[in-house]
């Protein structure tokens, strides 16, 4: 969303509407605690590519660096407790090789952390499937933060937003300190919860949801406007539409038996 959508708008998209990414609850189903773990020798886990930029210009670039940054401090860091899954990272210490994609719910249950690792855009609500993936697995995950992304989780509670290297650090080592298991509670908690409203299936559902009123709605010659059910429940809907939809303000149609109110 955000510039992008405006620009979509812009040149005249209609009907845009938010839809974030979900995780696939056949390739990564529910673990029960007598699922076997793999033997492992890390505890703080990222999965990223470091991906091709030749553009020094482009902010794909800078984000490609931060991103490298990242990791290397995760390194510096944690050392061989850091495990790093991904393309393109060869030469870099704390490199376990590349991860085939429905392997990442048990690399990420195999460990006590989770680094999401710098995000490839800035736009508003930025998610790929990788943090929902890694929130369903019930394992703590620290994030980077991303525009509005704090009104599908909350902070604190279902993941651990940081804005620079430094406050990425001190998250883990919070989650790392834990003796007491808060963190591994809440995580379960988190689990739960993306099992039972994030899913591919949910996002389906929702999609299927909205065009089966639209469309009523255009044959009843009437106006409508989606309300999006993926957010959090104390978001105010009021406020975030304007964030979350673009282009529908103006939809009305008319038909035979009704004049639309809006003409």
């Amino acid at each position: 969303m955000g510039y992008v959508a405006d620009h979509l708008a812009k040149k005249g998209g209609k009907n845009i509407s938010l839809m974030p990414h979900g995780f696939c609850p056949v390739r990564f189903p529910k673990k029960t605690s007598l699922s076997p773990q793999p033997a492992v020798d890390w505890e703080v886990v990222c999965v990223a590519s470091n991906y091709r930029v030749r553009n020094p210009f482009s902010y794909l670039y800078q984000r490609k660096l931060a991103r490298i940054r990242e990791v290397q401090k995760l390194w510096r860091r944690y050392g061989k407790r850091f495990a790093l899954f991904g393309k393109g990272w060869e030469g870099f210490p704390g490199w376990r090789g590349p991860l085939p994609y429905e392997n990442q719910g048990d690399i990420f249950r195999s460990s006590r952390v989770v680094v999401g690792g710098h995000p490839g855009g800035g736009m508003d609500y930025y998610l790929s499937d990788r943090e929902f993936i890694a929130m369903a697995s019930g394992t703590p995950f620290v994030e980077y933060w991303t525009p509005r992304i704090n009104t599908i989780f909350q902070d604190e509670n279902h993941w651990y937003l940081y804005r620079d290297e430094a406050g990425m650090i001190q998250k883990i080592d919070r989650i790392l300190e834990d003796s007491a298991g808060t963190f591994n509670s809440m995580a379960k908690s988190t689990e739960a919860y993306v099992r039972a409203k994030h899913s591919n299936y949910h996002r389906l559902k929702e999609m299927l949801r909205i065009a089966q009123k639209f469309s009523a709605a255009r044959a009843a010659g009437e106006k409508y406007k989606p309300i999006l059910e993926f957010f959090l429940p104390q978001v105010n809907w009021a406020t975030e539409e304007k964030f979350a939809l673009r282009g529908w303000e103006s939809q009305c149609w008319k038909n035979i038996n009704k004049i639309c109110p809006c003409l």
